[in-house]
């Protein structure tokens, strides 16, 4: 056991984090040479999996490293410490190997073709990469809010649906369930929805690969009878701060509709439906504190899009889609060719190419489970073989939902990874001396704070309490042990994945 814990920890002064992950192969296939892209005949090394993760491009350069991709400087090493896998971050492109909203020229395809071929003739290693141009639109959050068909509702759509509805009926009109409001003089206006269950996911995580400080864009999708005069009030939209203090509302007028039927877009209205997501008293997360505070987000977090209803005309209301800036620009027809073009070429150049195992993507969150089954059906659907992985992590669950355990199926059954990894996030140094490194290892960067080292029977206690066990349940707030997330993952998997392999 000892030895195998060294391992475990050498990965970790080198790579910051590991990974267990679910596959949706038996075994993983070898890949053929670029000029026959069908596999064949299934590898018959171990399906125990053992991946080291590497810096970003970006890093690199700010530690003088050259152009030169962490992972291909240390390919022997990865042997020596008996890793079969690699990986590399990929946050935000580069120069040498292409940027996410800049369509690649022939020498950064080339520059990266060639070290995925120099990492698969150097070593036999499997490849999870980040590929910025993939990723960074898979990190765009789109929320759908929905209207349950009784009050106090906390379940539906995941949680997130609005708790309160005080006028109107509850429908199905083509194919959608609607809010029904007809005018009538025992009904005035009223509030068709409000109270969100799930409001968390607009304030959990700044400066992060997404950042909730930037817009949100609210888009009410309902209909109105065709030929309301124009001046008529339809809804106004009441954005609610984290605080719980609404801000100016926007009147929604039948004028403002832009086409017939169900819409989202609607035209002329003064102010935007929109909000920036930072901390200033017209913000929406006004209040929120710092990230200290995470953990009374759960009460103390009042962020809401109200729909009021003037009752001057029939409306059938049937959701608030809230998008970011990166979602909205990936939804957006003016802009969506663009990105759609960047992952074709992905697509076309990296897909089964040298070490390229999968396309990566890294912890995501509920939030973004749209724009990543955008991503991955394009991806898909410009060349059928690209296989994706996505790493999920109690960690943002319990800063970001209200329900901190989530049914992972919301990611098994829409986006269908080939690769479902779980990222614990418990094995980590903190202020409060959490897990270390024993003394005992040597040949480590330089450069690692002596402070992170400790004693090998203080640090084996250490990691056999993160480790845990089987019958460990996470309470509220807390992420739970690696042995609970990974029974959570597996089931997950097991529940949607015909076959499947754990990998570390």
């Amino acid at each position: 056991m000892k030895n195998k814990i060294l391992t475990l920890i050498t990965v970790l002064a080198t790579a910051v984090l590991f990974y267990f992950s679910v596959s949706a192969f038996k075994n993983i296939t070898e890949k053929p040479v670029r000029e026959n892209a069908v596999e064949t005949a299934s590898s018959v090394r171990d399906t125990f999996t053992n991946c080291i993760f590497n810096a970003s491009f970006d890093e690199i350069n700010k530690w003088g490293l050259g152009t030169e991709l962490h992972v291909g400087r240390n390919l022997a090493r990865y042997s020596e410490l008996n890793f079969n896998a690699v990986h590399s971050y990929d946050e935000s492109g580069s120069v040498v190997y292409g940027y996410p909203n800049s369509p690649m020229n022939p020498a950064q395809i080339q520059n990266y073709q060639f070290f995925l071929d120099s990492v698969k003739d150097n070593s036999n290693l499997y490849g999870f990469f980040e590929r910025s141009a993939i990723s960074k639109y898979c990190y765009g959050q789109r929320l759908i809010y929905e209207v349950a068909p009784e009050n106090g509702n906390t379940t539906l759509n995941y949680g997130f649906v609005y708790r309160t509805r005080d006028r109107g009926s509850y429908d199905l009109d083509e194919g959608r369930t609607v809010v029904h409001a007809v005018p009538q003089t025992s009904a005035p206006a009223g509030y068709l929805c409000k109270d969100i269950y799930e409001n968390l996911q607009h304030s959990d995580l700044f400066d992060f690969r997404q950042n909730d400080k930037g817009y949100w864009y609210i888009k009410p999708v309902m209909k109105i009878p065709p030929n309301t005069p124009g001046s008529t009030k339809v809804v106004r939209i009441e954005i609610v701060r984290f605080d719980g203090v609404p801000l100016d509302p926007i009147i929604i007028k039948a004028e403002n509709f832009s086409d017939t039927g169900y819409v989202f877009n609607y035209t002329g209205l003064n102010p935007e439906l929109k909000v920036l997501g930072g901390t200033n008293s017209t913000d929406l997360n006004y209040g929120r504190g710092s990230d200290e505070n995470w953990s009374q987000w759960d009460n103390n977090c009042h962020v809401d899009f109200r729909v009021y209803w003037y009752g001057e005309c029939e409306v059938w209301f049937d959701r608030i889609i809230v998008d970011d800036e990166t979602a909205n620009n990936l939804f957006n027809p003016l802009t969506q060719p663009a990105i759609d073009f960047r992952i074709s070429q992905e697509a076309a150049n990296f897909t089964n190419i040298g070490a390229m195992s999968s396309f990566f993507v890294d912890e995501v969150c509920i939030s973004q489970y749209p724009c990543i089954k955008y991503v991955f059906d394009k991806l898909r659907g410009y060349n059928p073989q690209a296989r994706v992985s996505i790493a999920v992590t109690n960690y943002l669950n319990i800063h970001g939902l209200k329900n901190p355990n989530p049914d992972l199926s919301v990611f098994t059954d829409t986006l269908k990874p080939d690769f479902l990894q779980d990222d614990h996030n418990g094995f980590y140094l903190d202020q409060n001396g959490g897990m270390q490194i024993p003394q005992s290892l040597s040949g480590h960067d330089n450069n690692i704070p002596s402070s992170w080292f400790t004693g090998a029977q203080e640090y084996n206690t250490k990691l056999q309490n993160a480790i845990g066990g089987k019958n460990d349940a996470a309470g509220l707030n807390e992420t739970g042990s690696l042995v609970y997330e990974i029974l959570k993952t597996r089931s997950a998997a097991k529940g949607n994945m015909p076959v499947f392999n754990f990998h570390i």
